[in-house]
């Protein structure tokens, strides 16, 4: 916390709050990006009006132009917003023209707030943004560091945010991956995976440690996730991968691969190798007697699933 004197009045603002960061967007509750803001600064709403539509800017201000920016003279007010504007109902309103700015929008509303993405409704008249039981997350495909994402979704109720860090397909770079947890499958960390973790709070999916994290999935009969081939296009004389993840509650108690052949015709190039949750059959030196079907099984208390793949000849 830090003390900020303004008119020799002490205000307590938070540092550095999460803020939703939108413009021109024609309703807050429609961003879906996110900024930090600075130590000196706050959520910032800006109501206009441009070419008869009222649209809103959304970010970051000073706490000086917050406070110069309230009705009358400045207030401490913790956790809540400084609005100004004469009438907040847009069928009613009125305003002065000589507002007007450059860009020809005419400001109706400004508000401050000092709370993580408070800034995406609750105050210019607009509603306060509706979770629906759930909760936002933070979602990008790629980012470098656990905390660096700047797009947010929402996750309703019953789904989680997730985080894992992975090294993608292509390239060596280890990047991490955020958003909304649909199944329990974004929540079990597949192979490649280096950790992983699931949470149901608001914008809690920003850290992940290398301790990896389960969410209670409720008993039930094992599940294949996916099967993957490694890599997609091979040719004789590659090494060549196909892995099978899965989850399972009560633990597996059979896990595996056949291959779709008479035993005794099962090359001496293939070889099993396992994890928690996958199953890999290396083939070192890719030949014609690795062309074959193949099935990936699982078994626990509950019951089994199978699943088979086919590995043609390389054209």
């Amino acid at each position: 916390m830090r003390f900020l004197f303004l008119f020799g009045l002490a205000e307590i603002v938070a540092a550095g709050q999460l803020c939703m960061n939108c413009k021109n967007v024609v309703n807050p509750h429609e961003c879906d990006q996110v900024t930090k803001c600075g130590d000196h600064e706050q959520c910032y709403m800006q109501q206009y009006l441009r070419h008869n539509t009222i649209w809103y800017d959304l970010g970051c201000q000073s706490n000086i132009v917050c406070q110069a920016n309230a009705n009358g003279p400045p207030v401490p007010i913790i956790g809540k917003r400084n609005v100004r504007g004469q009438d907040l109902d847009p069928e009613t309103l009125t305003f002065d023209l000589d507002g007007e700015d450059d860009d020809g929008r005419i400001t109706l509303c400004e508000s401050c707030c000092n709370t993580d993405v408070c800034n995406n409704g609750g105050a210019c008249g607009v509603a306060d943004f509706n979770y629906y039981n759930g909760r936002l997350c933070f979602k990008c495909s790629q980012q470098l560091t656990p905390d660096s994402c700047d797009r947010v979704t929402l996750c309703y109720q019953d789904r989680y945010c997730y985080i894992h860090k992975t090294k993608p397909a292509v390239g060596f770079t280890y990047v991490w991956e955020t958003g909304c947890a649909q199944t329990a499958q974004n929540c079990t960390p597949a192979y490649g995976t280096i950790c992983s973790n699931c949470c149901s709070g608001n914008l809690c999916n920003k850290e992940c440690t290398l301790q990896t994290y389960f969410l209670a999935v409720a008993a039930q009969p094992p599940k294949i996730i996916s099967t993957v081939t490694r890599p997609r296009h091979y040719k004789y004389g590659d090494n060549v991968q196909l892995i099978c993840t899965i989850e399972s509650n009560p633990k597996q108690d059979a896990l595996g691969w056949n291959m779709m052949t008479d035993p005794s015709q099962i090359p001496t190039n293939i070889q099993l190798s396992y994890g928690t949750n996958y199953v890999i059959v290396d083939i070192n030196n890719f030949q014609s007697q690795n062309v074959a079907g193949y099935q990936c099984f699982v078994h626990n208390a509950l019951g089994q699933d199978t699943r088979n793949v086919t590995l043609n000849a390389p054209h």
